[in-house]
């Protein structure tokens, strides 16, 4: 029911990044990829494991789009990525199920941003209201390097921002104040790398 990405998910006996990478394996069989473009993209604890598969998977994967999840504590302290790894993370301050402050030992939203930046090379920090209710911290690299986003999106809650509420509703129904595209944003991002 989840995605065993070593932290909090620990007491898994699944091995997910080996499932992975036969997944892959076997796509490179089947169908020409380019290997220099492999990306991870998660929500939640599909979050968490994209943050796992850049510190542990690194040589596969160019980078991550992250909604919603956070990189657990016990992967920061072996992380161990190949070179820079473009990162862009979107979360919102109104989440209940992933708040965005984190939790010892596991490093807030923006905080694991950082991290990456630092990885990254990207010291050059730009933010940018994006609109009325989310901002964006960018990071960009001084000369080689890879850039880190954040996109911090006020009262917003543990969803796919740009996307139809398809959930569960009490008494109300519950708008995507984001004024964004997760989508679009993970996939412009991408795009330049």
């Amino acid at each position: 029911t989840h995605w065993n990405n070593g932290g909090w998910t620990s007491k898994s006996t699944a091995k997910d990044i080996e499932f992975i990478d036969t997944v892959i394996d076997l796509l490179r069989e089947k169908i020409s990829i380019d290997e220099t473009r492999i990306y991870s993209s998660g929500m939640s604890n599909g979050g968490y494991m994209s943050y796992t598969l850049m510190c542990q998977a690194g040589d596969t994967f160019r980078g991550a789009g992250i909604v919603a999840g956070l990189m657990d504590g016990v992967i920061v302290d072996s992380c161990a990525p190949s070179g820079p790894k473009p990162l862009i993370h979107l979360h919102g301050t109104a989440d209940s199920m992933v708040p965005i402050e984190g939790d010892l030992p596991t490093p807030s939203a923006h905080d694991s941003v950082k991290y990456f930046a630092k990885l990254n090379n990207a010291t050059k920090e730009e933010t940018v209201d994006v609109s009325e209710n989310t901002t964006s911290y960018i990071y960009r690299p001084e000369g080689e390097g890879a850039e880190a986003r954040f996109y911090r999106i006020e009262g917003f809650i543990h969803y796919w921002p740009g996307t139809p509420y398809i959930g569960k509703t009490t008494g109300k129904k519950i708008q995507d104040n984001s004024g964004i595209s997760a989508t679009a944003l993970i996939w412009e991002f991408f795009s330049k790398y």
